[in-house]
């Protein structure tokens, strides 16, 4: 049996990767309601930045690119800024699909960064 630190499947589970996949599904879902109306975040004005940010980040994360944060913190202040305009509307709720999105771009920006940091501190320390 693998384990984690040998790069079994529960390490590829605990990477960035999942939730940059998570935060692209969260398009699929609706990101605003009012009502009986709901509006799907690849249709909003902000969906496909989103998707290839995500897209992007995952396949350089996935290359372990040192630079694969960038895109991923990118979307997050996006969708966060997103979640901060929908919320000023009255009668305009947020939708389970930005919340989605939402929470796959922030863990995975945050996951990547701490790549990164131990990255830097093994490349000092060793």
């Amino acid at each position: 049996m693998k384990e984690a630190s040998s790069g079994g499947w529960l390490s590829r589970l605990a990477g960035p990767e999942p939730f940059l996949l998570f935060a692209v599904l969260g398009l699929f879902f609706p990101w605003v309601t009012a009502g009986d109306i709901s509006s799907f975040g690849i249709e909003e004005g902000d969906g496909f930045p989103i998707l290839a940010l995500s897209a992007g980040s995952y396949l350089l994360a996935r290359a372990r690119v040192r630079w694969a944060w960038i895109p991923a913190t990118l979307a997050a202040i996006v969708v966060v800024r997103d979640v901060m305009q929908v919320r000023a509307v009255p009668g305009v709720g947020v939708g389970v699909g930005l919340w989605m999105t939402v929470f796959g771009s922030v863990v995975a920006s945050v996951l990547l960064l701490a790549r990164e940091v131990r990255r830097v501190r093994d490349a000092r320390n060793g």
